[in-house]
């Protein structure tokens, strides 16, 4: 139960976020770790430690695309400099083996390996990224990468732009664009955001890592 309570304080910031997007979020509402952590019946546990609370949830209907341009077609196209946000660079990597291979089966080579490229390529420290969207199918998915990035759980930095799978809703093989949305969005507010986005690719095995900044 000790560690249920704890993967609940882990994923109730992310209903927090969500529950500040009620016109996109599958379930816009606040909960408190308890909430997230208790079995109930309609919160039933789906498999130990996970309630069904904590996990993704598929079956929404959203949609989210991407304009993709040059500075020059931008330009010719009359698009406000203010409203560019650029991906300053990523990383992308597979593990060689599933996660039952691993030398350690909490952390992935190929998500730090993702990681380091990303912030690598953008010449920053995690210390100077200010705000993430994790993957959140489980909260696992969460934990994998806040293992690779070295950070806190209870960093005061947000860990999610949308809300995550589990509240924001995780469509298809979608949810990551809607994370880069997202973080475009959020870019666009302050030229001194420097966001990243984190992907999985299906099994826990396939990672991708983007920063993204309004400069």
């Amino acid at each position: 139960y000790a560690q249920r309570l704890w993967l609940g304080e882990l994923m109730a910031p992310f209903t927090k976020v969500a529950a500040t997007r009620p016109a996109l979020a599958w379930f816009p509402v606040e909960r408190s770790a308890a909430e997230i952590s208790t079995i109930t019946a309609d919160n039933r546990m789906v498999a130990e430690p996970y309630t069904k609370r904590m996990n993704s949830f598929p079956m929404v209907d959203l949609a989210a695309a991407l304009f993709v341009t040059t500075d020059e077609v931008a330009d010719e196209l009359g698009i406000d400099e203010h409203s560019r946000v650029y991906p300053w660079s990523t990383g992308h990597c597979k593990d060689v083996a599933p996660p039952s291979g691993r030398p350690a089966i909490h952390r992935s080579g190929a998500l730090q390996a993702a990681i380091d490229a990303s912030l690598r390529g953008a010449r920053l420290g995690v210390d100077e990224i200010t705000s993430f969207d994790l993957y959140s199918c489980f909260p696992a998915a969460v934990q994998l990468s806040i293992n690779a990035l070295g950070v806190d759980a209870n960093d005061p930095c947000d860990f999610t732009l949308t809300g995550g799978l589990p509240y924001f809703g995780g469509p298809g093989a979608t949810y990551v664009t809607h994370g880069i949305v997202s973080a475009v969005e959020h870019c666009r507010r302050a030229a001194s955001e420097r966001a990243m986005v984190v992907g999985v690719g299906g099994a826990p095995s396939d990672f991708a890592a983007t920063v993204f900044a309004a400069t």
